[in-house]
């Protein structure tokens, strides 16, 4: 299992106005599962699985999690297939809470499961904490947006 961290998402209005609002150089994260070669991802309506659309993992960076056993692998496929079965869905206001301005006006997120909208990066984080007890940063997941993710420590750049 790898983050997988995206430079472009093409015509995802989302991931524009996160790049726009962040500035940073990602705009949308998933959990890769390299042997499947399957993309899990919070993405709207509900947390999905996908393949990658031809050509697609070139505007993508992939990370391993420092500490990541292969046995973890397994947890976090059935964590991510729960999600995908309960129709984790996706908050576009909870999108925005990474941004300290808004939680002043929508409120503190929750971190979370099944019964919890969540967006991209902040389902990604939940998968590596909640297999691994490991935070990959020293805030909570509703405040991470997928550039701030990939400054944590125990994200490792990979290839695919």
């Amino acid at each position: 299992m790898k983050i997988a961290l995206f430079r472009s998402h093409r015509r995802d209005l989302l991931s524009f106005a996160i790049d726009a609002l962040t500035r940073g150089g990602y705009c949308h994260a998933g959990v890769w599962f390299g042997k499947r070669k399957k993309l899990v991802e919070a993405y709207w309506p509900a947390v999905r699985e996908r393949d990658l659309a031809p050509g697609e993992e070139n505007g993508i960076d992939f990370f391993r999690v420092a500490g990541w056993t292969p046995g973890m692998d397994a947890a976090a496929e059935t964590y991510c297939q729960l999600a995908i079965a309960a129709h984790e869905p996706y908050s576009i206001e909870g999108l925005f809470r990474f941004l300290a301005p808004a939680r002043v006006f929508l409120g503190d997120g929750k971190e979370g499961n099944a019964k919890f909208p969540t967006f991209c990066s902040q389902f990604a984080f939940e998968v590596v904490q909640h297999v691994s007890a490991m935070r990959l940063q020293n805030a909570p997941s509703y405040e991470v947006d997928p550039s701030h993710l990939a400054w944590s420590p125990l994200l490792i750049r990979d290839t695919i």
